[in-house]
């Protein structure tokens, strides 16, 4: 059973700006022929995510509650040389962990046609909190602050950036997050026959602030990513001035 919907545009040489609305009708599908029966379909609603209304177990819950008493949390990767990039398969040496700063501050651009003006926040403050050696598994485990704003980068071992995620992340107080890759294909999945990864066989490597390390701008105004080049180029205009000033 599957939600299934035809993609219409009213203009088929343009692509998003004149799509039409999507109608999503539930269907059943055969995975042989491909052959799609329709089963429902709402015209004022999208049907999607449906239920057999058949007897089942109840899942087990895995819940592991936030530990208010501590600061920190714990982030584990199987390898990040699972991935859809090549050069960090080839290159990947290292792990950066940054956190984002706030920064209280906003700044007008232009104003569009009618007048009205694009306003922008400043964006985010970077604080590289530690770079840790993978495994050679390609693995990494550290322990972070909770309730921070995390993101992480694949370095090669000039500590260039060869991934770099988008998004921030965070963990709660005593939580354990994990992945099993840097943007690795979206149709993968961990196996027992790959083994436990290396770097969670030992203490993780401590990735907590303790005043003095090296900050930088981390996002532009550009709707919260930024992309590798123009991160790599505000670290290094950052690390300049500091050196200028010594």
């Amino acid at each position: 059973m599957c939600a299934v919907t035809k993609k219409e545009f009213t203009n088929p040489r343009r692509h998003n700006r004149d799509a039409v609305t999507p109608d999503l009708g539930l269907s059943l599908l055969d995975p042989h022929s491909g052959e799609v029966i329709l089963l429902y379909n709402d015209p004022n609603a999208a049907d999607f995510e449906a239920r057999p209304v058949i007897a089942r177990e109840r899942p087990p819950v895995l819940v592991e509650s936030p530990q208010s008493y501590k600061y920190t949390g714990r982030l584990v990767c199987n390898s990040v040389f699972n991935t859809q990039h090549s050069r960090v398969q080839s290159r990947g040496r290292y792990v950066r962990i940054v956190e984002g700063l706030p920064m209280v501050s906003r700044h007008q651009t232009q104003r569009n046609h009618p007048g009205n003006r694009w306003r922008n926040h400043g964006g985010t403050q970077a604080r590289v909190l530690a770079t840790v050696p993978l495994a050679a598994d390609g693995s990494f485990f550290a322990e972070v602050p909770a309730d921070r704003f995390l993101h992480l980068q694949v370095l090669d071992s000039d500590r260039q950036v060869l991934g770099n995620q988008l998004i921030w992340m965070y963990v709660r107080p005593g939580e354990s997050r994990s992945c099993i890759g840097c943007h690795e294909p979206p149709e993968t999945t961990t196996s027992p026959a790959a083994g436990f990864p290396m770097a969670a066989k030992a203490p993780g490597a401590q990735a907590l602030p303790f005043g003095g390390e090296f900050t930088y701008r981390a996002k532009a105004w550009r709707k919260g990513i930024l992309p590798d080049e123009t991160e790599e180029r505000n670290r290094t205009v950052r690390a300049v001035n500091l050196i200028g000033r010594q």
